[in-house]
């Protein structure tokens, strides 16, 4: 089986959810498991503009040109979450596309991932301020 029947259509779209918030499904992965097995997995990220109309990007989904100009319309990638050692994979290609953005992440999540990952702030239960 290919994973389509995963997805939610249409993928790489923002869709609103509420005031400032959209979520993007995205693309399907394949993770490995041991002893040779694969599973398919659909992805999701969600998008918040905040109070001074930057943009908190959770779990960024695969780089797609055409929803990076979606995102630009919003306004400026200010914050790249990285939630677990699962969710962190796509952050350094949209720093690459977000240079000025901090990186977020949890704790010893820098020393686990399985491909380099500039990390600004550890995440805890504290909100940043900006």
């Amino acid at each position: 089986m290919d994973g389509s029947h995963l997805l939610y259509e249409p993928i790489n779209q923002l869709k609103p959810i509420g005031d400032s918030i959209w979520m993007v499904d995205g693309p399907i992965i394949t993770m490995d498991f041991p002893l040779g097995q694969t599973v398919d997995f659909p992805t999701r990220m969600i998008v918040v503009r905040l109070p001074n109309g930057k943009l908190w990007v959770y779990s960024p989904i695969a780089p797609d040109d055409g929803l990076f100009a979606q995102i630009d319309t919003l306004g400026e990638v200010a914050h790249l979450i990285a939630p677990n050692s699962l969710h962190y994979w796509y952050v350094p290609d949209w720093l690459q596309r977000y240079p000025a953005a901090l990186v977020h992440a949890v704790a010893g999540l820098g020393e686990k991932a399985k491909r380099p990952l500039h990390i600004d702030q550890t995440l805890t239960e504290t909100v940043p301020e900006n």
